[in-house]
């Protein structure tokens, strides 16, 4: 098997696998594959996320290596992937796929750079579409019942980050006190909780539009104040044992909450009230669906929802803004036709 160059000399290194048989001298190739896939990824990781080394891990522990592993990587063609990916589409959502492929994709990339391969076989197959999500949106009476329910409620909070600002989830339980200024009713994003294999890790945006300020309506603001003060009263609670991370949103003795348990404990609230099942990820489609129907421009909704083109933000609400193109329409309709006799 061709390894990468040796990069003082630049001579040629081969490693040689040595197995019973055929198929057991394929499988001890993946492994090695799979061992120097890892070893890339630690020399790399200083550049990389620890949530991207977690998808790289995932998807070569739990697609690659079982599905593809017993290929020699110099006979891996076009063929054996399209057929992968089209057994991979009965099971999984088209993103998914997408994220296989892209994963793929770039580790072949890399057998290419270090000339295990000549040419790059992903490259030569369409890229898995993806069905595009239409979002579960609850309407403002379902908004107000659900901020009812959460009144008095480790709840409320971030139910308000997400309805009201358009804030992400990762945004919302990463956000520090110092990240809000009452005079000027602002929030500053600047930073996301993530979960990963090695604990919660704070990071921050993964785009500069993701960094950004977000003016804060009144009744946030007055419910930001009470949680303070709710949170002064925990902290002389627990005393020596309150861990102090400065959160917004944060556990009764101040440590963080794991965003992924808090999308399970979400349901779990919705479900025990009796209101109707949404992901908490669609309570930010909901402040951006109320936005743009209150008249809020699409410069400025695609700002506070962190987008990085208005093109992002009118692709994914497109059907709002065709229901408000139709309102339009009557309204110029209603009050510049109205009173006109086209008989």
């Amino acid at each position: 098997m061709e390894l990468e160059r040796d990069p003082i000399t630049g001579k040629r290194r081969q490693k040689w696998v040595y197995a019973d048989t055929k198929k057991e001298c394929e499988v001890k190739v993946a492994e090695l594959i799979y061992k120097i896939e890892k070893h890339w990824i630690k020399i790399h990781s200083p550049n990389i996320t620890q949530s991207t080394i977690d998808d790289y891990n995932g998807v070569t522990e739990n697609h690659l290596i079982p599905e593809l592993g017993s290929i020699p990587l110099a006979r891996l063609n076009p063929l054996h992937l399209q057929e992968f990916y089209a057994k991979k589409q009965e099971k999984y959502s088209g993103r998914t796929v997408q994220k296989i492929h892209r994963i793929l994709r770039k580790a072949l990339d890399g057998a290419v750079k270090t000339q295990l391969i000549k040419q790059n076989p992903a490259d030569l197959v369409d890229t898995p579409k993806a069905k595009k999500y239409k979002p579960k949106v609850y309407d403002e009476e379902q908004f107000f019942k659900l901020l009812a329910a959460a009144e008095g409620t480790e709840h409320k909070i971030p139910i308000l980050l997400a309805g009201g600002l358009g804030m992400r989830r990762g945004e919302i339980f990463g956000l520090r006190w110092d990240n809000i200024s009452f005079k000027y009713k602002r929030i500053v994003v600047e930073q996301q909780l993530i979960p990963t294999s090695q604990g919660l890790v704070f990071s921050t945006p993964k785009t500069d539009s993701g960094a950004r300020a977000i003016e804060i309506p009144e009744y946030i603001i007055e419910s930001l104040k009470q949680e303070a003060k709710e949170q002064k009263k925990n902290k002389l609670l627990f005393g020596p044992e309150y861990e102090d991370y400065n959160l917004v949103c944060c556990k009764p003795n101040g440590t963080p909450i794991n965003p992924s348990t808090y999308s399970h404990d979400f349901a779990d609230f919705l479900k025990e009230n009796g209101l109707e099942h949404i992901r908490f990820h669609d309570l930010r489609h909901f402040n951006a669906t109320v936005m743009l129907k209150h008249g809020v421009g699409i410069k400025v909704a695609s700002r506070r929802l962190g987008h990085s083109t208005t093109a992002i933000t009118q692709d994914i609400y497109q059907h709002v803004l065709t229901e408000m193109d139709h309102e339009a329409a009557k309204k110029i309709n209603d009050g510049l036709f109205g009173g006109l006799d086209l008989r």
